[in-house]
Protein backbone atom coordinates (compact mmCIF):
# COMPACT_ATOMS: atom_id res chain seq x y z
CA UNK A 1 0.00 0.00 0.00
CA UNK A 2 2.52 2.62 -0.77
CA UNK A 3 0.40 5.60 -0.72
CA UNK A 4 -2.61 6.73 0.91
CA UNK A 5 -3.99 9.72 1.43
CA UNK A 6 -4.37 13.40 1.21
CA UNK A 7 -7.63 13.20 -0.47
CA UNK A 8 -8.84 15.33 1.97
CA UNK A 9 -6.14 17.99 0.58
CA UNK A 10 -7.53 17.29 -2.80
CA UNK A 11 -10.86 18.59 -1.86
CA UNK A 12 -10.06 21.40 0.55
CA UNK A 13 -9.18 24.69 0.23
CA UNK A 14 -5.30 24.94 -0.56
CA UNK A 15 -2.99 27.39 1.06
CA UNK A 16 -3.29 29.31 -2.65
CA UNK A 17 -7.00 30.37 -1.98
CA UNK A 18 -8.67 28.22 -4.13
CA UNK A 19 -10.67 25.27 -4.57
CA UNK A 20 -10.28 22.23 -6.78
CA UNK A 21 -12.09 18.98 -7.75
CA UNK A 22 -10.90 15.23 -7.83
CA UNK A 23 -10.48 13.85 -11.13
CA UNK A 24 -11.35 10.52 -10.45
CA UNK A 25 -9.50 8.50 -13.17
CA UNK A 26 -6.40 10.21 -11.50
CA UNK A 27 -5.87 9.27 -8.17
CA UNK A 28 -3.71 6.72 -7.42
CA UNK A 29 -3.18 4.75 -3.95
CA UNK A 30 -0.50 1.73 -4.47
CA UNK A 31 1.58 -0.11 -2.39
CA UNK A 32 5.51 -1.67 -3.04
CA UNK A 33 6.71 -4.49 -1.17
CA UNK A 34 9.30 -7.42 -1.52
CA UNK A 35 8.29 -10.97 -2.24
CA UNK A 36 11.48 -13.09 -2.20
CA UNK A 37 13.77 -11.61 -4.69
CA UNK A 38 10.74 -9.70 -6.54
CA UNK A 39 9.52 -6.99 -6.17
CA UNK A 40 5.63 -7.13 -5.97
CA UNK A 41 3.36 -3.86 -5.98
CA UNK A 42 -0.56 -2.84 -6.68
CA UNK A 43 -2.55 -0.26 -7.17
CA UNK A 44 -6.16 1.14 -6.02
CA UNK A 45 -8.00 4.03 -7.52
CA UNK A 46 -11.45 3.11 -5.93
CA UNK A 47 -12.41 4.73 -2.30
CA UNK A 48 -14.45 6.99 -0.59
CA UNK A 49 -13.41 10.12 1.13
CA UNK A 50 -14.79 12.95 3.08
CA UNK A 51 -13.50 16.25 3.86
CA UNK A 52 -14.79 19.50 6.04
CA UNK A 53 -12.77 22.72 6.81
CA UNK A 54 -11.71 23.68 9.63
CA UNK A 55 -11.17 27.09 11.01
CA UNK A 56 -7.39 27.43 10.89
CA UNK A 57 -7.46 26.56 7.48
CA UNK A 58 -6.55 22.73 7.21
CA UNK A 59 -9.35 20.41 6.60
CA UNK A 60 -10.36 17.03 8.43
CA UNK A 61 -10.48 14.29 6.10
CA UNK A 62 -11.44 10.81 6.12
CA UNK A 63 -10.34 8.00 3.70
CA UNK A 64 -11.46 4.71 2.93
CA UNK A 65 -10.31 2.21 0.74
CA UNK A 66 -11.43 -1.17 -0.17
CA UNK A 67 -8.44 -4.06 0.93
CA UNK A 68 -10.09 -5.89 -2.26
CA UNK A 69 -9.57 -2.72 -4.93
CA UNK A 70 -5.97 -3.38 -4.97
CA UNK A 71 -4.38 -5.45 -7.91
CA UNK A 72 -1.18 -6.25 -8.84
CA UNK A 73 -2.24 -7.59 -12.53
CA UNK A 74 -1.57 -11.19 -10.88
CA UNK A 75 -4.38 -13.02 -9.59
CA UNK A 76 -2.17 -15.07 -6.97
CA UNK A 77 -0.11 -11.89 -5.76
CA UNK A 78 -3.75 -10.62 -5.09
CA UNK A 79 -5.09 -13.33 -3.43
CA UNK A 80 -2.17 -13.54 -0.84
CA UNK A 81 -2.70 -10.09 -0.28
CA UNK A 82 -6.25 -10.40 0.50
CA UNK A 83 -5.46 -13.29 2.66
CA UNK A 84 -2.66 -12.37 4.80
CA UNK A 85 -4.87 -8.70 5.44
CA UNK A 86 -8.02 -10.92 5.63
CA UNK A 87 -10.19 -8.89 4.07
CA UNK A 88 -13.41 -10.92 4.43
CA UNK A 89 -12.82 -9.36 7.88
CA UNK A 90 -11.40 -6.14 7.80
CA UNK A 91 -12.42 -5.47 4.23
CA UNK A 92 -10.89 -1.37 4.16
CA UNK A 93 -7.91 0.43 4.74
CA UNK A 94 -9.24 4.03 6.97
CA UNK A 95 -7.19 7.12 7.13
CA UNK A 96 -8.57 9.99 8.89
CA UNK A 97 -6.64 12.79 10.44
CA UNK A 98 -6.16 16.76 9.54
CA UNK A 99 -4.33 18.18 6.75
CA UNK A 100 -2.82 21.73 7.64
CA UNK A 101 0.44 23.16 5.95
CA UNK A 102 1.71 20.67 4.22
CA UNK A 103 1.20 17.89 6.70
CA UNK A 104 -1.67 15.12 7.20
CA UNK A 105 -1.40 14.16 11.43
CA UNK A 106 -3.83 11.46 11.50
CA UNK A 107 -4.07 7.13 12.14
CA UNK A 108 -4.24 4.65 9.57
CA UNK A 109 -6.90 1.83 10.20
CA UNK A 110 -5.40 -1.62 8.85
CA UNK A 111 -6.47 -5.25 10.28
CA UNK A 112 -8.67 -3.67 12.58
CA UNK A 113 -5.63 -1.92 14.30
CA UNK A 114 -5.46 2.35 14.32
CA UNK A 115 -1.95 3.61 14.64
CA UNK A 116 -0.76 7.18 14.23
CA UNK A 117 0.61 8.68 10.71
CA UNK A 118 2.30 11.57 10.49
CA UNK A 119 3.70 12.47 6.76
CA UNK A 120 4.53 15.45 5.00
CA UNK A 121 2.36 16.04 1.82
CA UNK A 122 3.52 18.13 -1.56
CA UNK A 123 1.30 19.89 -3.38
CA UNK A 124 2.93 21.84 -6.78
CA UNK A 125 0.34 23.79 -9.16
CA UNK A 126 0.43 23.31 -12.39
CA UNK A 127 -1.76 25.55 -14.33
CA UNK A 128 -5.28 25.22 -13.57
CA UNK A 129 -4.25 21.56 -11.74
CA UNK A 130 -2.86 20.60 -8.68
CA UNK A 131 -0.85 17.81 -8.11
CA UNK A 132 -0.64 16.21 -3.86
CA UNK A 133 1.46 13.47 -3.04
CA UNK A 134 2.95 11.62 0.01
CA UNK A 135 4.47 8.52 0.41
CA UNK A 136 5.28 6.46 3.92
CA UNK A 137 5.92 2.96 5.49
CA UNK A 138 4.00 0.57 6.96
CA UNK A 139 5.14 -2.63 8.87
CA UNK A 140 2.70 -4.99 8.78
CA UNK A 141 3.66 -7.00 12.10
CA UNK A 142 2.30 -4.02 13.68
CA UNK A 143 -0.91 -4.07 12.24
CA UNK A 144 -1.00 -7.36 13.38
CA UNK A 145 -0.82 -9.02 9.92
CA UNK A 146 1.34 -11.71 8.88
CA UNK A 147 3.33 -11.29 5.53
CA UNK A 148 2.93 -13.92 2.97
CA UNK A 149 5.88 -16.23 3.13
CA UNK A 150 8.99 -15.02 2.03
CA UNK A 151 7.53 -11.38 1.58
CA UNK A 152 8.68 -8.25 3.81
CA UNK A 153 7.31 -7.01 6.35
CA UNK A 154 7.42 -3.27 4.92
CA UNK A 155 5.17 -1.86 2.64
CA UNK A 156 5.93 1.53 1.09
CA UNK A 157 2.57 3.27 0.09
CA UNK A 158 2.40 5.75 -2.11
CA UNK A 159 -0.80 8.29 -2.79
CA UNK A 160 -1.41 11.00 -6.03
CA UNK A 161 -3.65 13.12 -6.57
CA UNK A 162 -4.57 15.37 -9.87
CA UNK A 163 -6.67 17.78 -8.95
CA UNK A 164 -8.57 20.30 -11.05
CA UNK A 165 -9.49 23.55 -10.35
CA UNK A 166 -12.68 24.72 -9.97
CA UNK A 167 -14.86 27.87 -8.77
CA UNK A 168 -17.75 26.45 -7.95
CA UNK A 169 -16.21 23.31 -5.76
CA UNK A 170 -17.40 23.00 -2.15
CA UNK A 171 -16.25 20.78 0.87
CA UNK A 172 -17.58 17.60 0.77
CA UNK A 173 -17.26 13.83 0.46
CA UNK A 174 -17.25 11.31 -2.34
CA UNK A 175 -16.54 8.23 -3.97
CA UNK A 176 -13.73 7.98 -6.64
CA UNK A 177 -14.57 5.03 -8.82
CA UNK A 178 -16.97 2.42 -7.72
CA UNK A 179 -16.27 -0.46 -5.16
CA UNK A 180 -15.59 -3.68 -6.98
Amino acid sequence: MRSLLMFALLAAQTPDGLFYDLEPDQVFLSYQAQLGAAQISGVSRTLAWSAGALPDGGAQVQIRVPVDSFASGHREIDSLVRRAMESERFPEVIVEGVVREGNFQGTVTLHGVAQSLDVPLSAERQGSRLMVRTSFVIVLDAFHVVPPAGASNRVEVDFLARLQLNPQAVLGGGAVNSPR
